[in-house]
């Protein structure tokens, strides 16, 4: 039996509901409410009751709660009422039976749709703003917690149910009950969120126009906290397509365009599932299906549709191109919707619409660079037409690609990488494409932070030689503006830069101004390699070859002296480096390498001194400086093997006191044949010559600095030639000028004829070099004082052979060569006229004592008479410069000393003195 104090109580709350239509006092309330939370402990049969007077007190605090938000915003809002109650459910939830939480759970749900449904038909919001509205009235967030303090009591069975309700619920008081559904949706995400998108798709099937506005802010707001939820049960769906007995299977496919359509929240979900699901048999499944799909869905309105959800999409948009241009080559469909996005993006773009796919195609730009090198023509095409459009947002990405595209590999067979390039600078047409100089900085720059540990900087420099080759032959219609020339004249700064570290980083290690001869340059080379592992060989073989393909750059841009675009700094420093190019060429152990090196050194040298005087004279100077002394051991000089021994210092005064009165009254002094404490001084080895085709190699490199089509500027650098060498071996600044003096003279300049007499044995490509000036008239006029410089030491050196008697011929033969030599560098000059220019023959076959005669008579006196000046040169039509022999035929006091001397010796010069003498002879007698 029921208790009287609970029948008291019952009639109390009973009493007081019944009267609830014509309004309590204000203290009537709480005895109202602590009546009904008591018949709530002690006789749930009256729950029902309760519940309804509960509703009818949480619709007042709701009703109260808006009308105070509608005067102040911004204040908080408490119910003690509500709080009570609260209090109770939840204990009747957590301590009594496991009945009440299904009960309260109902109830609570009912209640909230039917406040939220009455109390917000006057307010259109979103959920988020639902949300922030009712959570902020102490009723329903009492409401919204009694539900999810149930749903955590419930069973898998229970659990079922709740939902169901919830979802009816939903559906009654549809779109005011959303935000209910999405908050409590949090507590089973995965079950929520498949019974919303089934709930759709039903709707979907019955009603293809249905907007499902609801389903779409449910799901969009449960993804923000449940995205693996929610692509979990977006690729079930998927999945479910391929199942024949799936009724709405037909119109799976359809329902999520339509949901991808409406919220771009679900978009980016619905594509990774598309991402992840998709092969060629779904490709199939959907031609068999899409038939039967609503006819607003025809093929090219899902096209339509496709291409605008593709434009929408932020991340996975780059993926998805990519996927649709692999696919373009075999299905048609594919093709045609990469047009319409392509064709939309360059309009948005264009017309400076901002898109969320360009933002992910910005990001994704590593991945585009890789599908550039890709061999299909439509990935490839792709790629390069997304860059190009992403190169008008970011002009950073074109100079990234251009680096980028330069920097990857290409071989004869895979040019690839060249092709994306010429099409990425061609840019789009009727649009002005970023300027290419700094993407070529970048990649210059990535050349010198990698150095020479990769392959990199080989590839960089390789495909910039084929591009500018073909920017030379005019061939692409990309190519015809000569941008990438025009970029890479105005970066030559950085690549003369470049050349210069690897040429100086490569003559550091073959140290070859310190070697005595080649051989010694690749053993001690190979050893350091054999040491340092193959990895310092692959680095210095990467060295060679980028030194290389820099010349080669060079010499494809045909820089040349009259219209060179460079400014004086660098037309000075390519000149240097190409003369550090050539004599490093030279080393080269492989012949086809050195070959083409060489002629390339050629073609640099010739075009850089062509109108440029100034970076004649500099190739000049560092072609001769290299030839006679930092590249001497290159071409047979001698070089001092071991530095010179140290000694202690002693004063000559003290040396010369040393030797007693005697000494120092016979007005002697101690002068050594050698070295105080170390003997006499040894004699150094001889020179050993340059070999016949380096020596040809180095006179080609001297003929190409001064090969000027203009003879007089070609004559006026072979001055300049004689110039550096008068002023490299004659140093004494006095008597350099043209005229011969008196014999007597060479006493004062006997010194100085020396050491010129020992710089051409100690370099013997000086021969050479003089050879070549005197094949070009009247230039080795300038060299008159090493000429007299020559002939006084060896006039010198017969006459003390002559007064020898017991010389031998064999001990002649240095003496006679540099005779020889000297006579016919003077015959070929034409110093020397007709007879005198057999001379250099006449004297092989004379003792020393006419050789002595003959040179003073015949050689000196007339040089000392008739100075070897430019003006004894007449210069014909043709601007050759010569001397004519009938003029020039020199006096008879200079030649009847040969012609006495070769009569003695007649038996010997029979036919030569008929040659020199008596044809000459008839010739006059006739005329």
């Amino acid at each position: 039996m029921i208790k009287q104090g609970i029948l008291n109580e019952l009639q109390k709350f009973v009493s007081g509901v019944s009267t609830l239509h014509r309004g309590l006092p204000l203290g009537a309330h709480p005895q109202l409410l602590k009546c009904s939370l008591t018949l709530l402990q002690e006789l749930p049969a009256a729950r029902n009751i309760v519940f309804e007077y509960f509703a009818v007190v949480f619709d007042t605090s709701v009703n109260n709660y808006i009308i105070a938000i509608e005067k102040d915003p911004q204040a908080t809002h408490t119910d003690d009422a509500i709080s009570e109650i609260q209090d109770a459910l939840e204990d009747l939830v957590t301590n009594s039976s496991a009945a009440w939480s299904p009960l309260i759970s109902n109830w609570s749900l009912r209640l909230l749709g039917q406040l939220s449904d009455k109390h917000s038909r006057h307010r259109a919001m979103d959920i988020g703003t639902a949300c922030t509205l009712w959570l902020g009235s102490p009723a329903m967030r009492c409401l919204l917690g009694l539900n999810a303090l149930c749903f955590d009591k419930l069973t898998s069975a229970e659990t079922e149910t709740c939902i169901s309700n919830l979802l009816a619920t939903f559906v009654n008081h549809s779109p005011h009950m959303d935000w209910v559904v999405a908050r409590l949706g949090g507590c089973f995400p995965l079950k929520v969120i498949s019974k919303i998108l089934q709930c759709g798709l039903k709707g979907f099937s019955g009603n293809y126009n249905s907007t499902l506005d609801s389903e779409v802010g449910i799901l969009g707001y449960l993804s923000r906290s449940h995205e693996k939820e929610l692509k979990f049960a977006l690729k079930e769906m998927v999945e479910a397509v391929k199942q024949p007995s799936n009724i709405l299977a037909n119109h799976t496919i359809p329902y999520i365009l339509h949901l991808a359509e409406m919220s771009e929240i679900l978009l980016q979900s619905i594509v990774h599932v598309f991402l992840d699901v998709f092969d060629e048999s779904f490709i199939k499944l959907i031609k068999q299906q899409y038939r039967q799909w609503p006819s607003s869905y025809s093929a090219m309105n899902v096209l339509q549709i496709i291409s605008g959800l593709i434009l929408k999409t932020g991340d996975s948009s780059t993926k998805i191109l990519m996927m649709l241009s692999k696919m373009a080559p075999e299905y048609m469909w594919c093709n045609e919707l990469l047009e319409l996005v392509l064709v939309e993006l360059e309009n948005k773009t264009l017309e400076d619409i901002h898109s969320p796919i360009m933002k992910d195609l910005m990001k994704q730009k590593t991945e585009i660079w890789k599908e550039c090198l890709n061999e299909s023509p439509f990935v490839q095409q792709t790629a390069l037409w997304v860059l190009l459009l992403n190169s008008f947002r970011s002009s950073i990405i074109y100079h990234q690609t251009i680096c980028e595209l330069l920097s990857s590999p290409t071989n004869d067979l895979n040019k690839v990488a060249i092709s994306s390039l010429i099409r990425f600078i061609g840019g789009v047409y009727g649009t002005d494409v970023p300027d290419t100089k700094p993407g070529l900085a970048l990649a210059l720059e990535r050349i010198t932070l990698e150095g020479n540990r990769s392959n990199v900087s080989y590839n960089i420099l390789k495909n910039l030689v084929h591009m500018l080759r073909l920017e030379k032959l005019g061939t692409s219609v990309h190519l015809r503006r000569q941008i990438l020339t025009q970029a890479t004249l105005e970066s030559m700064s950085k690549i003369l830069s470049l050349w210069e570290t690897l040429l100086d980083t490569i003559n550091d290690e073959l140290e070859v101004n310190l070697s005595t001869d080649l051989s010694h340059v690749e053993k001690r080379l190979r050893v350091k390699r054999e040491d340092e592992g193959e990895i310092e060989e692959d680095v210095a073989e990467n060295c060679h070859t980028e030194i290389h393909l820099i010349a080669q750059l060079i010499d494809v841009l045909g820089i040349t002296g009259k219209k060179s675009p460079l400014n004086m700094t660098d037309t000075l420093k390519m000149a240097q480096l190409s003369v550090k190019y050539f004599f490093w060429s030279l080393t080269e152990t492989d012949i086809n390498l050195r070959d083409k090196a060489i002629h390339r050194s050629y073609a640099l040298l010739s075009k850089n001194c062509i109108g440029q005087k100034a970076a004649l004279a500099i190739t000049l100077r560092e072609l001769l400086e290299g030839a006679l002394f930092t590249y001497g051991n290159l071409f047979g000089s001698i070089v001092d093997e071991e530095p010179e021994k140290t000694r202690k210092c002693e004063s000559l005064l003290k040396l010369n006191q040393q030797q007693g009165i005697a000494m120092i009254a016979s007005r002697s002094l101690v002068l050594h044949a050698g070295v105080i404490g170390d003997g006499p001084k040894l004699p150094s080895r001889d020179a050993q010559g340059p070999q016949h085709d380096i020596k040809n190699i180095f006179l080609n490199a001297i003929e190409a600095c001064c090969a000027d089509p203009d003879l007089a500027i070609k004559i006026e650098s072979y001055n300049f030639a004689a110039l550096l060498l008068v002023e490299y071996l004659s140093t004494d600044i006095m008597y350099n000028g043209l005229p011969w003096p008196e014999e007597e003279f060479t006493k004062v300049t006997m010194e100085r004829d020396l050491q010129i007499r020992r710089s051409f044995k100690d370099k013997p490509i000086l021969w050479s070099i003089l050879g070549l000036i005197a094949s070009c008239r009247p230039s080795i006029c300038l060299c008159s004082v090493l000429l007299r410089a020559l002939c006084a030491s060896v006039l010198h050196q017969w006459r003390a052979k002559s007064v020898d008697n017991v010389i031998t011929n064999h001990k002649n033969d240095d003496l006679m060569f540099v005779t020889v030599e000297l006579l016919k560098l003077m015959s070929l000059s034409q110093m020397l006229p007709p007879p005198l220019d057999y001379l250099y023959i006449v004297v092989q076959n004379l003792d020393p004592t006419e050789i002595a005669y003959v040179l003073r008579e015949c050689v000196w006196n007339f040089m000392r008479e008739f100075v070897p000046s430019p003006i004894m040169f007449g210069c014909d039509t043709m601007g050759l410069h010569w001397r004519d022999p009938s003029v020039a035929r020199p006096p008879s006091q200079f030649i009847d000393p040969l012609r006495h001397t070769m009569q003695k010796n007649i038996k010997k010069f029979g036919t030569l003195f008929y040659q020199m003498f008596c044809i000459q002879d008839l010739g006059k007698s006739k005329v």
